[in-house]
């Protein structure tokens, strides 16, 4: 689904599933709230657009939270029913690391509902760190690891091309083929292709001198011409691709796939969604600590987060929502 204006897409499909339950439910009831937090979300990030650091934290990170409330809504989870918090906390002993809320049996932590929803469950008490937020974001690694805040020695986010491939002329079988330029083994750890989850799931095929090819060694069934097999098969190898640590970035020239070659406990959009939350709060209440961090050795790097992550995370949402794949048109691009 390609659109420019990401806003107006969401709102049009929420009206026409609005439209398409006739008799008042539950789930009516959420998509109609779930347009109040879209308008909030939509004028959030308009004033964050507008505004400048620190200012600017506070209405980007606001923005996410309505998006995220939104995708609760539309995936079942009741709001305004319960209590809700952020579920994240930076306590006031700590300056670069958050703390994970616990989840009350009667309350909604709305980070780890989320995270919970995307596949990655938080665990209640874990503290997050700064240099653990800013190197498990694609969007901002090359950056982390030249202001030298990356956690480990290496670069971790290996530029990758993949492929679904089937089998000729009978086309019963899928894999994808995931590959990437022989020239980047020199500065990433790509040794971990001979073990643990990537060892498990891929098999090198080829070494042409310039890339590196390895093959998924799942031989998935596939009828051809069936869009439900197509349907089911592309979930299941999005869902091994999100297993070995693919994450995906929105670019110029289209999506662009990145392997973490050392993932960390959560997924990126996790980190992405804490370290809006850290500069958001240290944006209202600390004012001592954003000096510090935000206008000392980090400051390129937030600032190059709050100028690319937010528009990224507003794809990825309407993907989540809608359930299609939602790319900017090229034409759009400058």
């Amino acid at each position: 689904m390609l659109t420019s204006n990401p806003w107006n897409f969401l709102k049009t499909w929420l009206n026409n599933e609005i439209k398409s339950i006739r008799r008042t439910t539950d789930r009516k009831l959420r998509l109609e709230k779930s347009l109040y937090f879209l308008e909030l979300a939509e004028n959030f990030q308009n004033a964050a657009d507008g505004a400048k650091l620190p200012t600017k934290g506070t209405f980007a990170y606001y923005s996410i939270l309505n998006l995220i409330k939104v995708y609760l809504l539309t995936e079942g989870i009741d709001l305004e029913t319960t209590m809700e918090h952020h579920g994240l906390s930076l306590p006031s002993n700590e300056t670069k690391r958050l703390k994970i809320q616990p989840t009350n049996g009667d309350g909604i932590n709305v980070f780890a509902k989320f995270s919970e929803l995307i596949d990655s469950p938080v665990t209640s008490g874990d503290f997050i760190s700064l240099d653990e937020m800013i190197s498990e974001i694609p969007e901002i690694h090359e950056m982390t690891f030249n202001i030298g805040k990356l956690t480990t020695a290496k670069r971790k986010f290996l530029p990758v091309e993949i492929q679904v491939l089937t089998n000729k002329p009978r086309r019963s079988h899928l894999i994808y083929e995931l590959k990437y330029e022989k020239k980047n083994a020199k500065l990433m750890q790509v040794s971990k292709f001979g073990s643990g989850n990537l060892h498990a799931k891929l098999e090198q095929t080829q070494d042409d001198g310039t890339w590196i090819t390895f093959r998924s060694k799942n031989r998935r069934n596939y009828t051809k011409g069936s869009n439900s097999s197509w349907n089911s098969n592309y979930k299941s190898i999005r869902e091994e691709l999100i297993e070995i640590g693919v994450s995906v970035i929105l670019t110029r020239t289209g999506y662009r796939y990145y392997l973490n070659l050392q993932p960390n406990k959560y997924r990126p959009i996790s980190y992405f969604v804490a370290l809006m939350y850290y500069i958001g709060l240290i944006a209202r209440y600390r004012p001592t600590v954003y000096n510090e961090i935000l206008t000392g050795e980090y400051q390129a790097v937030l600032n190059e987060t709050m100028e690319t992550c937010p528009h990224q995370f507003l794809y990825y949402v309407s993907s989540l929502i809608t359930k299609k794949v939602c790319a900017v048109p090229m034409a759009k691009i400058n």
